[in-house]
């Protein structure tokens, strides 16, 4: 299969949507934030726990008169066509949610939602029914993810450790999960020191649900109750809960009182670049 990117939908690699360079999308994000420097002490001081700022990329695109099998409607020409290509390229990217969709040669997908951050150069030869044009992007949510999400339930005695190899593949820290517990004593979540702890009982036939990017508390397709937010505790934040790829995919769950305790991660892969 070969490797294809497309815009709200529109694919890039037609007769009048192309791009020359795909190299741009290439692009990872930088970490946000500042070392700070000790008067008398050599070098920085490491500020931990650095946040990744939104990444920028360009797309080189060529634009041609024609639709996107390469024809021409009837009564119009290559002219005409070129300059309503180009107004609907300039609409397409300008659009109030910009969602590329990256298909990579072994058919997986990656997307991420954007913005245009400059103005759009564009290089033409007059007259030529025909231009290629520079678009600036910014990931404004910094990472790119997979179109649709993944989970992985386990159900363990407490303190076993579990791979969680549907997420494996991840390059980029994952923090809109969704957690979802079932019945069990002060279950707590980790990864290294990252953790996640309901210091309370989630009674028989109940469900706790924890999304971790709104710090919103649901009760699953459990019996309902009233979960108790005060009992919470977790690391390092902001979010509730994150998953780090950079060291091993492998969680902990630790609970009280004996027996096993069922536990489900969702959420989206995420990704440092395309």
């Amino acid at each position: 299969m070969s490797e294809s990117l497309s815009v709200n939908g529109v694919q890039l690699d037609s007769r009048c949507y192309s791009l020359s360079d795909i190299s741009g999308i290439m692009g990872s994000p930088a970490r946000r934030g500042e070392n700070i420097v000790i008067p008398g002490r050599d070098g920085e001081l490491v500020r931990p726990n650095k946040r990744y700022d939104a990444s920028d990329l360009v797309l080189k695109l060529s634009v041609s008169g024609s639709l996107a099998d390469g024809s021409i409607p009837s009564g119009s020409d290559p002219e005409r066509e070129f300059f309503k290509r180009r107004d609907e390229l300039t609409s397409l990217f300008n659009a109030s949610t910009v969602v590329l969709v990256h298909t990579l040669p072994d058919g997986s997908q990656r997307q991420a939602v954007c913005e245009v951050r400059d103005v759009i150069p564009w290089e033409r030869v007059k007259a030529a029914p025909s231009a290629d044009a520079s678009v600036a992007l910014r990931v404004v949510g910094a990472f790119w993810s997979d179109v649709t999400p993944v989970s992985q339930t386990f159900t363990v005695a407490s303190g076993t450790s579990v791979n969680l190899t549907n997420f494996a593949g991840a390059t980029a820290p994952m923090s809109d999960l969704v957690l979802t517990f079932g019945a069990g004593n002060n279950p707590t979540l980790s990864q290294g020191n990252r953790f996640f702890k309901y210091g309370a009982v989630i009674s028989s036939g109940r469900q706790l649900q924890v999304n971790c990017a709104d710090w919103s508390l649901g009760i699953g397709t459990g019996t309902a109750w009233s979960p108790n937010r005060a009992v919470i505790e977790y690391n390092p934040g902001p979010n509730y809960f994150t998953l780090d790829p950079s060291v091993s995919l492998s969680v902990s769950l630790v609970h009280t009182g004996g027996g096993s305790m069922s536990c489900t991660i969702s959420g989206y892969r995420k990704y440092l670049t395309s």
